[in-house]
């Protein structure tokens, strides 16, 4: 399976290709007022508003660095079934510089049901990449990622 590697502090994390609409480069967001840190603010794309949430907020309570390779993976969510059709989230992450293909293992799967978006485990050489399922990251943040879809539905001009 083709896999976009990222990392968050010195671990590596994958997503699968297939669930990525694009990749675009870190732009300036706009804040949002009162929003949890792990939503960075929103921006606009194709003349819609998105809302875009800090992988590393969420997955080490730090925020993302403004590298060179940090980027915006933006992919399709219904906020397990919350929304009747998918609409576009962002992803921010650092390092995003590489996709490389791997052989998943079902029963290498780790994280529990109290962290349901961590996946299956891949070996690289001495290294391990976590796999994250990013619907169900975003349906984990569905209450707070719900109002704001609503209210950033509408077509810009």
């Amino acid at each position: 399976m083709l896999m976009l590697i990222f990392w968050v502090e010195d671990d590596r994390y994958a997503v699968p290709v297939h669930q990525i609409v694009e990749v675009v480069p870190l732009v300036k967001l706009r804040k949002l007022a009162h929003a949890s840190g792990a939503i960075a603010g929103v921006l606009r794309y194709r003349d819609r508003l998105v809302p875009v949430i800090d992988l590393s907020q969420v997955l080490r309570h730090q925020p993302s660095q403004n590298h060179l390779s940090t980027r915006i993976v933006l992919v399709n969510s219904t906020l397990g079934d919350a929304l009747p059709e998918p609409a576009v989230v962002g992803l921010m992450a650092e390092r995003v510089v590489e996709t490389a293909n791997y052989a998943v293992d079902p029963g290498a799967q780790v994280g529990g049901a109290q962290v349901s978006y961590l996946g299956h485990i891949l070996v690289e050489d001495q290294s391990l990449i976590q796999c994250l399922d990013p619907e169900a990251l975003l349906a984990d943040w569905s209450g707070l990622l719900l109002p704001l879809l609503q209210q950033t539905s509408g077509v810009l001009r």
